[in-house]
Formats: structure tokens, C-alpha cells, sequence
């Protein structure tokens, strides 16, 4: 019975050390991400305007290298396609979604759009920067969670 009383008595002191260790990810020591792919992306900002959690959950896009396939959540809808890397340069193709039909669809056709017109990109920090054509920048993530479903 002393046993029991002394593992009940170190438990929490267990439990306290491995909430402490921190974790390990596709994110560098200094913030700075490694990949832009097998990372999932969460929107910050769009055309310029910060985003808020929707009822719905806020969007989010994953690059796989394994097959070269994005896929995410626009707002209402789940989405996939292919995506082409090329330095810098950033082409999603072939993107199709879910057919839901939520109350606001503006937020998922303006994610939509902005992915459809990516040309190049920009990792800053743990934040990742699409831009179109003309280099506007027309939306910005947070990394979130690596492949592995570490958070980083």
C-alpha cells in the first residue's frame, strides 16, 4: 500500500515535467518554419483583413510532397486539388470543394479565389504569405500542426 501512496505522490510531479518538455516540430528553433509543405496552414488574414473563427471553423490549406495534393477547409467546405512547386512559385490546380451550403459563403469564395490566383509565396516566421501575379499579397497563415499532428 506505501507503493501506491508514494507513485499517487509522484504523479503529479510526472505530469508537471512532461507538460514542460516542449515539443518537437517541422517549425526551427527560431520560429522560422522549414517547409512550406506537410505543415497545415491556418488563415490570419485576408485581402488585407484579419480573420476571425467562423461558426464553421476557420480555413485552413496543407501542402502533401508525398502526392503533390492541397487540401484544407475553406470556411464551410473541404477542399482538394493539386499544387505545382517551383522555387518560390506556387501554382494550386484543379481545386474542388465540397457542395455545403452554409449561411455565409462569402469567406470561402474569397479563400477560394485568393488560392485559385497564388503565384508565388513566402515563409516569415512561422507565417506563410500567398501571393497573386502582380505580387499583392492576398493571404497569410499561421502554421498550426505538422504532418506528424504535432503543434508547434
Amino acid at each position: 500500500m506505501r507503493r501506491y501512496q508514494y507513485l499517487l505522490r509522484l504523479w503529479p510531479a510526472a505530469l508537471a515535467l512532461i507538460a514542460c518538455t516542449p515539443e518537437r516540430s517541422g517549425i526551427a528553433e527560431d520560429g522560422g518554419s522549414s517547409t512550406l509543405e506537410n505543415v497545415q496552414w491556418t488563415l490570419i488574414e485576408l485581402e488585407g483583413a484579419p480573420i476571425a473563427a467562423a461558426a464553421g471553423g476557420t480555413p485552413t490549406i496543407s501542402l502533401s510532397s508525398k502526392d503533390q495534393r492541397a487540401s484544407g477547409f475553406a470556411g464551410c467546405n473541404r477542399f482538394v486539388g493539386g499544387y505545382e512547386l517551383n522555387g518560390d512559385g506556387l501554382r494550386l490546380a484543379g481545386l474542388a470543394a465540397t457542395r455545403m451550403a452554409c449561411p455565409d459563403m462569402s469567406v470561402e469564395a474569397a479563400v477560394m479565389k485568393a488560392l485559385e490566383q497564388t503565384a508565388t509565396w513566402k515563409i516569415d516566421g512561422r507565417k506563410l504569405e500567398l501571393f497573386d501575379a502582380t505580387g499583392k499579397l492576398r493571404s497569410r497563415w499561421t502554421a498550426t500542426v505538422i504532418e506528424s499532428g504535432v503543434k508547434p
